[in-house]
């Protein structure tokens, strides 16, 4: 069953109110009516299990039926600090590092980043990139959503990340280390952050800089990627390497 999204103030005593464009949906492509259930979740730890009551004035009004946390099946969470590639490929990122599973992205501008955002236009982005990776999370079924942070400069995203156990850089220069050796060194941090720079690489300068904040250089291979084509390879590599150990196996993969 997939989830949807409210905010907190919209949940009440018995009830909660999903919005217009939730309802739009709902209605008119899930074509789900009056008694059908859905799963609801709070994005602050809470999900509950609701009946369709109505939809009053286009919105859908729920009853709750019950609730609990958020079930977690990997806890391992992951950041993924990513310089801003042009046109709508953030878009493209947003929505499919969101169904790889990353907790937070954190938009970066860097020496040779392509793309930087006037400041009448980023709160704009902000909500877009919100908006898409709402809508992905929903759509795989993921009981939360990432959290798409304001771009930044690179020192300033350096330090956001600090107490992170585990900080890992993707380096082209890189030849001999690549991300097994660093689970094989670190194989149950509490948390990760994965910095990818801009198809122009990471300068030397900024490089030192990194590394000066406890980032590890890793090897994403021979094949020289696209920005924001590395950035969706990381997370998922890092679900993958770190899940896999777990019991249970690698989040997200059912069995037939």
């Amino acid at each position: 069953m997939r989830y949807f999204f409210i905010t907190p103030d919209r949940v009440f005593q018995d009830t909660l109110m999903l919005d217009r464009e939730t309802g739009r949906h709902i209605r008119n492509v899930l074509r789900m009516r009056v008694g059908d259930a859905l799963k609801v979740s709070d994005g602050s730890g809470l999900v509950y299990r609701v009946k369709i009551s109505g939809f009053p004035e286009g919105e859908v009004l729920c009853a709750i039926l019950g609730k609990s946390s958020i079930p977690d099946p990997h806890s391992l969470r992951v950041t993924l600090l990513q310089s801003v590639p042009k046109g709508k490929r953030m878009e493209w990122l947003v929505q499919k590092a969101a169904e790889v599973g990353v907790h937070e992205i954190v938009p970066i501008y860097m020496e040779r980043s392509v793309r930087v955002l006037g400041p009448e236009r980023t709160g704009h982005w902000i909500q877009r990139w919100q908006r898409i990776a709402k809508e992905a999370s929903q759509q795989c079924g993921r009981p939360d959503f990432p959290r798409i942070k304001a771009p930044v400069l690179l020192n300033e995203a350096l330090k956001q990340v600090e107490t992170v156990s585990v900080r890992i850089y993707f380096n082209e220069n890189e030849k001999r280390r690549i991300l097994r050796d660093i689970r094989d060194a670190s194989p149950e941090p509490e948390s990760i952050a994965l910095l990818v720079g801009p198809e122009g690489g990471i300068s030397p300068e900024e490089a030192k800089l990194i590394e000066e904040h406890g980032f590890v250089s890793v090897s994403l291979g021979d094949m020289i990627l696209r920005s924001e084509t590395a950035g969706i390879l990381s997370v998922a590599l890092v679900r993958y390497e770190w899940g896999a150990a777990e019991p249970g196996g690698i989040p997200g993969l059912k069995e037939n």
